[in-house]
């Protein structure tokens, strides 16, 4: 007996369908996020179809067709699609892809903080999802000058997103800004995304103190270490290590 799937039309799979049934991508401003992505043999045969047309070839599908080609191992399909993308008009979700792909494949630090800061500057400060990957990749990379000041460039309701706060936290210590990294990491402070066994603060809460306390004693970081928890103990609201 053949198994009737109901056909579920709505933001995320509207495209597709326009995809599947008339054999095209429908454009869509590179000022919007891309609404939902696909994986698969046969997704990547139509979207490239779709790139044949005149109305399939633009920067989403071209985007599209990356996402697809690196779900698959093909890393130098990917790179070739999302440099396409780019080159038929500037996006930050392909500048994006880039930068993520340069670094995490390639090793390549500075093509892909330069792909990070060109996706920055095509409208990522709009876009809290997009600032929480740039900050992480500033801070883990030693660029935590650069936070800083994109940081307090930010509006409002973005300051306030705690994820974000943690990386400033992190770059304000890493630039020996103790007393202001303290101000953010306090036993109050409550990170909205953390996910149980995540260690990025409770490391930081020891780091952090063990300098403080090397800072206040004169001594070293050594000796710091093995005041920190008698001193300032890791609050249970900062501790999410698995026990």
């Amino acid at each position: 007996k053949e198994i009737q799937f109901p056909k579920i039309v709505n933001e995320e799979t509207e495209d597709w369908y326009c995809l599947i049934e008339k054999g095209y991508l429908p454009y869509q401003s590179p000022q919007t996020a891309p609404k939902s992505y696909v994986i698969g043999e046969d997704w990547k045969k139509v979207l490239k179809q779709s790139l044949s047309t005149e109305k399939g070839k633009h920067w989403y599908g071209y985007n599209q067709l990356g996402v697809v080609l690196y779900a698959k191992g093909d890393i130098e399909g990917a790179k070739d699609a999302w440099t396409k993308s780019i080159t038929c008009e500037a996006n930050l979700w392909a500048e994006r892809n880039l930068g993520m792909l340069a670094l995490n494949e390639e090793k390549n630090t500075e093509e892909g903080l330069n792909n990070l800061q060109r996706a920055y500057d095509f409208g990522g400060k709009k876009w809290l999802c997009f600032l929480r990957e740039y900050a992480g990749k500033l801070v883990a990379y030693g660029q935590d000058d650069k936070w800083i000041e994109i940081y307090h460039s930010l509006v409002d309701d973005f300051q306030k997103d705690s994820r974000l706060q943690v990386y400033l936290a992190f770059a304000l210590f890493h630039v020996g800004k103790l007393e202001d990294a303290k101000k953010i990491l306090n036993p109050n402070f409550v990170l909205n995304d953390v996910k149980e066994g995540e260690l990025s603060l409770s490391k930081l809460w020891i780091d952090l103190h063990i300098a403080i306390i090397a800072k206040e004693d004169n001594i070293s970081i050594e000796e710091a270490s093995k005041l920190v928890n008698e001193r300032y103990p890791l609050p249970y609201e900062l501790d999410f290590r698995m026990h």
